[in-house]
């Protein structure tokens, strides 16, 4: 590929990268529990605790059943069950009624379940007029209601009703932490739902397949570009690196303290910000010694330069700093590195490995 090709996507218009806040439910890994979402339904059309919201999803409902089906469905003072048994001990998922107008919606409510309820059951348990009742498959994405319930039963997707809801949010007149609840809720079932449509960003990767394969050629060359950068580094060290592909961090080590090494995490590099990490890391029995190590260089003022990293159950960053590179460093990434390890880090690790293994540093 000749780099001339790669300016063509420079040039493009590349679809802005949606960062999407993770909801309650994916947090605890529930969002794909049918009964866990029916909860969540039943909760916003609790008619007395939450007066608006069970306005707002009803009206959305039926404003969905007008649009596919011929009934006219007049459901004023309404009640929400959630698994409601029937007369044969099986359960509707949500099941909403009007005693007064004698009408009603049954729910079975699909994830990626498949469907082998029995749907004439939930029905016949709604003892209301055929044209005063509807019964709702809700489904992730579009399906066929089974063909002896078509007159009964239609589909309706969960982005569908959410869709309806969203639509009526900015009118709510309710609490702060309700308003986050259901727009937390409606964030999740549209992430759940987004495979029904291509994104942006898959969109502009088909569109443009050749540009974007020749980009990643490129990233991948650059990747490769440091990796063999800090093989240098390892060589003019007499060490050797720890780490593979693709990870962006390595290990430089010598046999002679195995446990005491340096580590370059690169992945900010990658970002506009175009920064590394370097690091001196205490590995496995020598973690213990950090009181000690603490002790000895307490007087050190170079160690002022530098912050403690992360603890770990098998690990601790000993002593971290960050670079921000500009392109000429890139351009001498080895000799960059290689430098502020001899300058600044090496000090350290010579304290270190001589505090540690009573021996002068190797390096």
């Amino acid at each position: 590929m000749q780099l001339n090709d790669f300016v063509e996507i420079l040039e493009l218009e590349i679809p802005p990268r949606k960062k999407r806040e993770v909801g309650f439910l994916e947090i605890i890994g529930q969002e794909y529990k049918e009964n866990i979402n029916s909860r969540v339904y039943c909760y916003f059309l609790d008619k007395i605790e939450n007066k608006e919201t069970a306005h707002l999803f009803l009206r959305g409902l039926l404003n969905i059943i007008k649009h596919k089906t011929s009934k006219k469905i007049e459901i004023e003072e309404f009640i929400c069950l959630r698994e409601e048994i029937t007369n044969s001990d099986k359960r509707i998922d949500i099941l909403i009624c009007d005693e007064v107008n004698k009408c009603g919606i049954i729910i079975e409510n699909k994830i990626y379940h498949y469907l082998a309820n029995d749907l004439g059951d939930y029905w016949a348990h709604l003892n209301y007029a055929s044209e005063n009742k509807v019964g709702i498959l809700l489904t992730l994405y579009p399906q066929d209601v089974p063909f002896k319930f078509k007159n009964d039963f239609i589909n309706v997707t969960h982005r569908e009703w959410i869709a309806e809801v969203e639509n009526g949010v900015s009118s709510l007149q309710i609490g702060a932490r309700k308003l986050i609840y259901l727009e937390d809720f409606i964030n999740t079932i549209k992430q759940i739902s987004q495979s029904e449509t291509m994104n942006e960003e898959a969109q502009f990767y088909f569109e443009h397949v050749k540009q974007v394969n020749d980009a990643i050629i490129v990233y991948d060359q650059a990747y490769d570009y440091i990796i063999e950068q800090i093989q240098i580094v390892a060589e003019k060290l007499d060490w050797a690196v720890n780490g593979k592909k693709p990870t962006f961090w390595r290990n430089i080590w010598g046999e002679q303290h195995p446990n005491v090494y340096y580590t370059i995490c690169f992945d900010d590099l990658f970002d506009e910000e175009r920064e590394i990490i370097l690091m001196i890391e205490l590995y496995d029995d020598v973690m213990k010694e950090v009181s000690k190590l603490d002790e000895v260089l307490a007087g050190n003022e170079i160690m002022n330069n530098f912050k403690r990293g992360i603890k770990a159950d098998s690990y601790l960053q000993y002593v971290v700093k960050t670079y921000r590179l500009d392109i000429n460093d890139l351009n001498n990434f080895s000799t960059f590195v290689f430098d502020k390890i001899q300058q600044e880090f090496k000090p350290i690790l010579d304290v270190i490995i001589q505090t540690l293994y009573q021996q002068e540093s190797l390096v």
